[in-house]
């Protein structure tokens, strides 16, 4: 019912519609309904038409000086005679000078500078200018044509006018899903009403239209129906803006072209409606609708069953519920106990006991006990616990420590003659062989 106005290129295919020249405004949207079926969101656009040949230039018309000033000049132009505006001089001034806004404007700039022009030009807008007066002014008039700016601006061509369309404008359409396409409502004997409605509160209108529709060849700008016989469509334009209400009224023809449409439409034979019950009694139109629904060949299923398909159905596969692993409770900070720090044993001497002294010998006695002879050569050892290491098995070994020995002065037994003389000190510990002296045999 409808031809295709123009489509885009997809897929770098071109498209099969070229419309004409044109020039294409948008006018609103709205929802469409046709019968039963709605479409929201349509487009509709006027579409203007422009002419392919080219359009030559304005004319210029020759004109007479009196008809020409008097545009700028005040409506009282001055009145002469026939036998005045018969003159020679003004005759071939009417029939020959070309009065362009190039001239006009050069008489303005000449006025503001000549005095006795000016006061002419005024005398002539005032209809008191004497025969020779008006000729003085036709000379100068001439004169100021034929100077060389006047001539310049005279050859230069004209702006060209914007060409005049070639036919009527058409109503075009868009649907929201298929964006890429626009369609033309085919002009015909066509009505329009608003309708106002009363659910809304900004009382918004809806257009309806009827117009005549019949089944094209094909979905081109030029298509030709195929059958005279038009059926008779309505179109309801859902809270269709202010636009497209101007739009569609001017698309229609206005009130004295409605008229004959309506004529033309009551004289269509509009094809009766029928409506199915619930059940229908056997006959003819039951047995019709029976033919139609039958299918002319063989339907594939789309999606076949069990039995039909060679491959086995693989059993759907269960997911197994998520289980979301519980976080570990956090790790608490373990309190360590600080070690035992083994107490070292007091710096005293070893014999007296005495602290804060001065020691010797290695830091063991002091000064009064090795004077008095108390001091033991010995190196004491002193029993206290020692910490093991981290590397050993055991956390804690004791040591077997001795306590220091009193001091036993030296006595005489002890020492031992030195072959140098000297006498050691010898510990009580060790072990002294005495020397026995033999007996001297007597020489007697």
């Amino acid at each position: 019912f409808f031809s295709k106005f123009s489509s885009r290129s997809r897929g770098g295919k071109s498209s099969d519609i070229s419309p004409p020249a044109h020039t294409i405004q948008s006018r609103g949207r709205c929802d469409l309904e046709v019968g039963p079926h709605i479409f929201p969101g349509t487009t509709f656009s006027e579409v203007l038409y422009l002419s392919s040949q080219p359009i030559s230039g304005n004319t210029s018309s020759w004109t007479s000086y009196g008809n020409t000033y008097s545009t700028n000049a005040p409506q009282a132009s001055p009145q002469v005679n026939e036998s005045q505006s018969s003159a020679p001089l003004l005759s071939s001034l009417s029939s020959v000078t070309l009065i362009t806004p190039a001239l006009i404007h050069q008489v303005n700039s000449a006025a503001s500078s000549n005095p006795t022009l000016a006061n002419l030009l005024q005398l002539a807008a005032a209809g008191k200018a004497s025969p020779d007066q008006l000729q003085t002014l036709g000379l100068l008039i001439q004169s100021l044509a034929r100077s060389p700016a006047v001539m310049s601006q005279n050859a230069m061509p004209l702006p060209p006018s914007p060409p005049a369309p070639t036919k009527e404008f058409d109503l075009v359409f868009e649907f929201q899903e298929t964006s890429s396409e626009q369609w033309i409502l085919p002009r015909g004997p066509a009505l329009c009403k608003r309708k106002i409605d009363s659910s809304v509160t900004d009382a918004a209108y809806d257009i309806i239209i009827t117009t005549c529709l019949a089944p094209t060849s094909d979905s081109t700008v030029a298509a030709t129906p195929i059958e005279d016989k038009a059926e008779v469509v309505t179109f309801r334009l859902i809270k269709a803006p202010l636009p497209v209400w101007d739009m569609v009224s001017c698309w229609v023809g206005g009130e004295e072209k409605m008229k004959e449409s309506r004529v033309i439409l009551d004289q269509l034979n509009r094809s009766p409606r029928s409506y199915l019950g619930l059940q229908l009694s056997p006959g003819s139109l039951l047995t019709q609708l029976q033919n139609a629904n039958t299918s002319p060949y063989t339907m594939k299923l789309l999606k076949p069953g069990q039995s039909s398909g060679s491959h086995p159905r693989h059993k759907p596969t269960q997911r197994k519920p998520s289980t979301v692993p519980t976080p570990a409770p956090p790790k608490q900070p373990q309190v360590t106990t600080p070690r035992p720090i083994a107490q070292l044993p007091q710096i005293r001497c070893m014999s007296c006991g005495q602290t804060d002294v001065p020691l010797i010998l290695c830091g063991r006695f002091c000064r009064p006990c090795v004077d008095g002879g108390k001091a033991n050569l010995e190196i004491p050892s002193v029993r206290y616990l020692v910490q093991s290491r981290s590397y050993y098995p055991t956390a804690h070994y004791q040591q077997s420590i001795h306590p220091p020995q009193p001091f036993v002065p030296p006595s005489s037994s002890t020492y031992r003659a030195s072959p140098l003389g000297t006498n050691h000190v010898v510990s009580p510990n060790t072990t002294i062989t005495p020397v026995q002296h033999e007996p001297q045999e007597s020489k007697n």
